[in-house]
């Protein structure tokens, strides 16, 4: 079966696969999520009000039209340099697709081939083209409650509320502030498939323990990736190469053309030594943004 390089309504997300390059073979596969984002202001005409959720009343505003389109704005810029390009995937030797993996010319003498996980968020006003509905609110200045932002991937279209906060440091579940946390960018991975560390659930045991990479990480309360976080990628690949079992692939932190000894490893069959998760030699593990 010939490599699907577009595949369109697979799921949550849609994906294209480019076609490997002649330089070291590197291919990118881009998860392509499409956003509705909604306002959900007060009742009528009304500048302020109220809603509730989980037990508590949170003051509201309406939106302006100038903070919804810096929140549109800031929304999938957040998103997509948390989780894209740091993430690689490498097949196995035996793909039966290998081949078309390769840039054409190119044989076993040049660099292994690879793959690039990639993200492209999109914030859309078509409700049809959309993957995902999400409402959002303007909590007031002088709502001191911390509302929790929520997606649920099985809860159909309308799957979740954001608020005006989201791109902001919050206090953690524990009072400590977390500065390099981003809602936006944790719930997104909740789009891609990914849960919290450690179990599904939202009790402070599921995301790992303070100091731990889980913990860190963009599914517990910090910004940084784990080569786990590379499976939605691993899974949609099996749909473009047409193997089901999509087993044996490597999920790295490393990008495979700047590690020379892993792919030489490879190409002999060997097992390359583990290396400190860059993306590069002189790049650190993970940038840490700006809210």
């Amino acid at each position: 079966m010939a490599i699907e390089h577009i595949i369109t309504r697979g799921g949550s997300f849609d994906s294209e696969l480019s076609p490997p390059n002649h330089r070291d073979n590197g291919s990118t596969l881009t998860l392509i999520v499409k956003f509705h984002l909604y306002q959900l202001n007060p009742r009528g005409t009304d500048h302020r009000g109220s809603f509730n959720d989980s037990g508590n009343t949170y003051q509201i505003q309406r939106w302006d039209p100038g903070d919804w389109a810096v929140f549109r704005r800031r929304f999938d810029d957040t998103c997509e340099r948390i989780w894209s390009r740091r993430l690689f995937l490498t097949p196995p030797a035996t793909l039966p697709n290998l081949a078309e993996l390769r840039a054409p010319g190119n044989d076993e003498t040049t660099p292994f081939p690879y793959v690039t996980c990639a993200l492209d968020v999109q914030v859309v006003d078509s409700l049809s083209e959309s993957h995902v509905t999400i409402g959002c609110y303007y909590l007031a200045p002088d709502e001191r409650h911390v509302f929790r932002s929520w997606i649920q991937r099985s809860s159909g279209r309308d799957r979740g509320r954001f608020c005006n906060r989201d791109f902001l440091s919050e206090p953690g579940f524990e009072g400590a502030v977390y500065q390099d946390f981003h809602t936006l960018a944790h719930e997104v991975g909740h789009i891609l498939g990914l849960d919290h560390p450690v179990c599904p659930g939202n009790a402070m045991i599921c995301y790992g323990a303070p100091g731990s990479p889980g913990y860190e990480s963009v599914m517990g309360f910090g910004t940084n990736v784990l080569p786990a976080f590379a499976e939605p990628w691993r899974r949609r690949m099996g749909l473009h190469v047409g193997h089901s079992t999509n087993s044996g692939w490597t999920q790295s932190m490393t990008n495979p053309h700047y590690d020379a000894q892993a792919t030489l490893d490879r190409l002999m069959g060997r097992a390359g030594p583990p290396r400190h998760p860059s993306c590069r030699p002189g790049m650190r593990p993970g940038p840490h943004l700006p809210p």
